[in-house]
């Protein structure tokens, strides 16, 4: 047995020396691939070389392959079917993200025949970067990630990814100087540039929150007459402003139900006043008559009352002079 054991030992070894000698050659074509100094006839020259040394690492491949078989006949087990995986590794690939980037990557077990396949994958920030069970990573967040592939008998193989954030180099708004009325909202939208920018957060301040405050979506809620500034401000500390003056919603209609009426001496009957528009500051009126002696109306409520035969006319009138009337007649009873 210690005999088996070293052999299979010494064959494991070079099975890892051969895997890190096809990472050194998949890092030399990367670089060459990546030098725009190169020439076709350098880069022709790398594949040839490259081809050279994969024909080398085949046939040693195949070479262990027999050496393999020999150590286990020596224990009567089935030589194409090892039990377990002696090595994993991550080819080269991607080890830069961005934001919201996901890159399916790929674990190669040797033997190219072990029985248990099975690879298990691990993040070891779910923060910065998460990975499914098929090898999917996706980058979630800024920083440095070991992403891991697990064999069953808990051989790994890790790969560092960087995850990077694109920041905006430039804010602006859709309003930049508005009026608003008390009671009124105004939805501001920020657009940032370049627009691959992946870290998207806008926090949004007032400056005056007696005056206007604004929620975390940019959504303006006018409150008190005033100027107010609104400020958008990107993560990486770019800003954007709406400067808004607040004044009062002045009354444009004044609509007095009944328009018209008729009643008899002695009888009381209140009119009413509809503002326009309905989100007006100030909706009081002041009541008045064109001739009391016949009608008298309650200046506050709007509430006639009937003294003698004729007409007259009752006036609601708001603070900035939009007024209505209602017609009265006046019967005996």
């Amino acid at each position: 047995m210690p005999t088996i054991n070293s052999l299979l030992s010494s064959i494991a070894e070079m099975e890892i020396a051969l895997a890190n000698l096809l990472d050194l050659e998949a890092q030399k074509l990367k670089t060459i691939i990546g030098d725009s100094s190169n020439e076709m006839s350098d880069l022709l020259e790398a594949n040839k070389s490259v081809e050279r040394m994969m024909r080398k690492v085949i046939t040693k491949e195949m070479l262990l392959g027999f050496q393999l078989e020999d150590v286990v006949d020596l224990e009567d087990i089935d030589a194409r079917r090892p039990p377990y995986p002696i090595n994993i590794r991550i080819p080269v690939g991607v080890d830069r993200m961005i934001v919201g980037q996901s890159v399916r990557f790929e674990a190669v077990i040797q033997p190219f025949n072990a029985v248990n396949r099975i690879i298990t994958w691990e993040t070891s920030n779910h923060n910065i970067a998460t990975v499914s069970q098929n090898g999917v990573v996706t980058a979630v967040g800024e920083g440095t990630v070991e992403i891991i592939a697990r064999t069953a008998n808990n051989l790994t193989a890790i790969r560092l990814v960087t995850v990077e954030e694109i920041y905006p180099a430039n804010i602006s708004l859709n309003q930049s100087v508005v009026s608003l009325g008390i009671g009124r909202t105004l939805q501001l939208r920020a657009t940032l540039q370049p627009s691959t920018t992946t870290a998207t957060g806008i926090v949004w301040t007032s400056n005056d929150n007696a005056v206007a405050t604004v929620d975390s979506n940019g959504l303006v809620t006018a409150l008190s007459p005033g100027e107010v500034t609104i400020t958008a401000t990107t993560q990486n500390m770019l800003t954007a402003h709406c400067v808004i003056t607040v004044a009062p919603v002045f009354p444009t209609r004044v609509e007095v139900v009944p328009s018209s009426l008729t009643i008899e001496v002695g009888q009381t009957h209140t009119l009413f006043a509809n503002v326009f528009p309905n989100d007006a500051t100030y909706k009081n009126v002041h009541w008045t008559s064109s001739n009391s002696a016949i009608v008298s109306v309650n200046p506050d409520n709007g509430m006639i009352t009937a003294h003698q035969a004729g007409e007259a006319f009752i006036n609601a009138r708001t603070q900035n002079n939009v007024q209505e009337q209602c017609h009265v007649i006046v019967v005996e009873p």
